[in-house]
């Protein structure tokens, strides 16, 4: 048994620590855990010790406890029934406490960017040297040769680049395109390889393992790398319950905001069940915007941009003054529609009371020492559109795919504008412990290699735009994550 277990584990290049061994061994079926660990895992440690086995468990016990996959499913849902469901802050008081707000990276103040020819070779030259040391980080990166080196090698090569472009043979065989600062290399995944489903975009910076083919000159590809993040060991926490609640997509200013749900909204957080929550963060679409979508103005009941936002502010006054709201915008709101986007200009932030905090999309800050990395979700249009798996009703996913690939947006040139900032703001450099978006009008909450997930409701019902594209919004929800013990829970206002 004891050999068998050895065999599996080294297959993947993993060596087993005594005391992991004995602690496997003293499972009911031994196999059966490490073929269900195998499985489940997508990277194998070096050497497996009984805390990666605790840790990996501990992460499979966290997700089963929260239902955090779905929004709809049955334990969620009864937990969203009513406001009331929500435990009481016991002694807690949020308004006893000072705000801890830590900003970590935001393009507010820093966009650099003229829209020049050097501009965009910056931005791609950042893009690849941020991506590139983190897929160095990867075992089966190990000894990887830049393109023009590969060339001249018989044997297994590694490379990493962009992804140049993607292609299909008339026999199913797949062309990716890859560059490095060195040159290109075209690598083919044959018909009937496992990797022929693996989604792979254009721009994305990703490995390849593979053998050059002598009759064709292409790479043969073994496998496919991305950068991935880590498994978070140790999550940052507060050092007191305080949390944070998060409202996504208000469009005020539209005819839909949900504004009898967002009376209700206002008189919980002045109860005593909500005296705990120290901060509301907004990533993006506070206001519905002007000519965003084709026939918007028949569905504004202000049609004026300036007017929303003091609409806005107004609405956001009835918050309790103890309480931090956080705002970054999104593609309705009043900035460049290109990311990285910058915080509200000044003739609009001058409009919000003191207690109101403007950012950047995407930003990331802390939060009484939690890492949180906001962004606004403009992308999941283009993940939805080229993963054929993902749609808008699982932003989760799609989220986990960003964290893959380590950018919130790796496609140039689809549905999302991009800035050619000399710095790639969208470069997921740093894994947070919060990774929150919005966008979709959906509302989900998930757990992913232990950073928590939240894709924040709309308080927006749907609209005759969504009714024609068959989109069924999910909204009147808020999320509200313990900062000290990063449970999330999700509460139902309409």
């Amino acid at each position: 048994m004891k050999k068998r277990i050895i065999n599996m584990l080294a297959e993947h290049g993993t060596l087993v620590q005594p005391d992991a061994m004995k602690y496997i061994l003293s499972k009911n079926d031994p196999v059966l855990y490490v073929s269900s660990l195998i499985n489940k895992s997508k990277e194998y440690p070096l050497i497996l010790t009984v805390n990666n086995l605790n840790q990996k468990e501990n992460i499979e016990n966290r997700v089963e406890a929260s239902s955090v996959h779905d929004i709809n499913t049955d334990a969620v849902s009864q937990l969203s029934t009513s406001p009331h469901i929500f435990s009481k802050a016991g002694n807690i008081m949020a308004k006893d406490y000072p705000s801890d707000i830590k900003i970590l990276s935001d393009v507010s103040g820093n966009s650099t960017c003229e829209g020049t020819v050097d501009d965009f070779a910056k931005y791609f030259r950042s893009r690849y040297e941020s991506i590139k040391k983190l897929l160095r980080n990867r075992r089966e990166m190990f000894g990887v040769s830049s393109i023009n080196m590969v060339k001249q090698i018989d044997s297994e090569i590694k490379i990493m680049g962009i992804v140049k472009k993607i292609s299909v043979t008339k026999k199913g065989h797949k062309l990716i395109e890859i560059e490095d600062e060195t040159g290109e290399m075209t690598g083919l995944v044959p018909n009937n390889s496992p990797l022929i489903s693996e989604t792979v975009l254009n721009d994305e910076v990703i490995g390849v393992v593979g053998r050059l083919s002598s009759k064709t000159g292409m790479m043969n590809i073994k496998s496919i790398v991305r950068p991935e993040i880590m498994m978070r060991k140790n999550n940052n926490r507060a050092e007191i319950p305080l949390s944070a609640a998060f409202v996504s997509d208000l469009h005020v200013g539209n005819k839909t905001f949900l504004s009898e749900a967002w009376e209700k909204l206002m008189k919980w957080l002045s109860s005593d069940e909500a005296s705990n929550i120290k901060y509301i963060v907004i990533p993006g679409d506070a206001v519905d915007g002007i000519g965003v979508y084709p026939n918007q103005e028949d569905e504004l009941l202000i049609s004026d941009i300036f007017t929303q936002y003091e609409k806005l502010a107004e609405l956001l006054s009835e918050i309790p003054e103890h309480i931090q709201i956080i705002i970054s915008p999104g593609n309705h709101d009043a900035v460049r529609q290109a990311e990285p986007q910058p915080c509200f200009p000044e003739n609009i932030r001058k409009l919000f009371s003191d207690n109101v905090l403007f950012v950047g999309n995407p930003c990331y800050l802390t939060l009484n020492g939690v890492e949180i990395l906001l962004y606004h979700g403009r992308s999941m249009d283009d993940f939805v559109t080229n993963v054929q798996s993902l749609t808008y009703n699982t932003p989760i996913a799609i989220m986990k795919e960003m964290l893959k690939r380590r950018h919130l947006a790796p496609i140039y040139g689809g549905r999302t504008p991009i800035a050619p900032e000399q710095k790639d703001y969208l470069v997921i450099d740093r894994v947070p412990d919060i990774f929150v978006t919005g966008h979709v009008h959906s509302a989900g909450v998930g757990v992913y290699r232990n950073v928590t997930l939240i894709n924040a409701s709309a308080w927006q019902s749907q609209t005759n735009y969504q009714k024609e594209h068959n989109f069924v919004p999910d909204p009147g929800k808020i999320m509200i994550t313990n900062l000290q013990t990063l449970k999330t829970r999700i509460m139902k206002f309409v």
